[in-house]
C-alpha cells in the first residue's frame, strides 16, 4: 500500500479512502495469499498534520525542511509506537521507509552529540525493536552504509515514470549510488 493511504504525512491513520481501516486491508491481502506491505515516511511531517501542529517542539529546520528531532525521548516513543502498530497491531510484514536521506541533518538536534549517522541509525534501531522478527524493512532514499544491519533491503533508485527523461534521471541516480 503506497503513499496516499494516510491522512497526511505524519498522521499515520487511514484516510477516508480506506474506510474499513488499514488492519482490515492487511487481513484481506494476507487472506488472498500475499504478504501485505505498507509505505511510510516517518522522518518528517506535513506542517498541516496533527502531529506537526500538536508537537511542533519535536521539529527543527534544516535547509528549509522541518525535520523530526529523534534525539528527544518523545519522538522516539512515537516512532516505536507507530511501527509497533504497523507490524504487530495491523499485521504488515513488509514496510517501506521512504524519504530518509534528505530528512536527516548533520546538526541542529537538541542532543548536540547527534550527527547524520546517529540521526539515521538510532531511529532504525528503534524501528527494529518495535516490529515482529519476520517483518521486512525496505529502506528507500536512505544513505546506504549508515543503515547496514538495520534493514533487510535497499532501494537505490528513485521513482520512475513513463518517459525517457525520467529513465535517464533514474539511471544517473543509480549509477551514482
Amino acid at each position: 500500500v503506497d503513499d496516499g493511504w494516510q491522512n497526511k504525512i505524519g498522521d499515520w491513520e487511514a484516510s477516508e479512502k480506506f474506510g474499513s481501516g488499514m488492519k482490515s486491508l492487511c487481513d484481506k491481502i494476507n487472506r488472498a495469499g500475499f504478504k501485505a506491505g505498507i509505505w511510510v515516511a516517518p522522518f518528517w511531517a506535513d506542517e498541516q498534520s496533527d502531529l506537526f501542529i500538536r508537537h511542533s517542539d519535536w521539529f527543527f529546520e534544516n535547509n528549509g525542511k522541518k525535520l523530526i528531532d529523534f534525539s528527544k525521548a518523545e519522538p522516539q516513543k512515537w516512532l516505536y509506537d507507530l511501527f509497533r502498530k504497523l507490524s504487530y497491531d495491523w499485521g504488515y510484514r513488509y514496510i517501506k521507509i521512504d524519504f530518509v536521506y534528505d530528512r536527516v541533518a548533520s546538526f541542529g538536534y537538541e542532543n548536540q552529540s547527534w550527527n547524520d549517522l546517529t540521526a539515521c541509525r538510532v531511529p532504525f534501531e528503534i524501528i527494529k525493536s518495535a516490529i515482529t522478527p519476520d517483518t521486512v524493512i525496505l529502506q528507500g532514499s536512505a544513505p546506504l552504509g549508515y543503515l547496514a544491519g538495520l534493514s533487510d533491503s535497499v532501494r537505490i533508485g528513485v521513482d520512475i515514470f513513463e518517459n525517457w527523461k525520467s529513465l535517464r534521471h533514474v539511471a544517473r541516480f543509480v549509477l551514482r549510488r
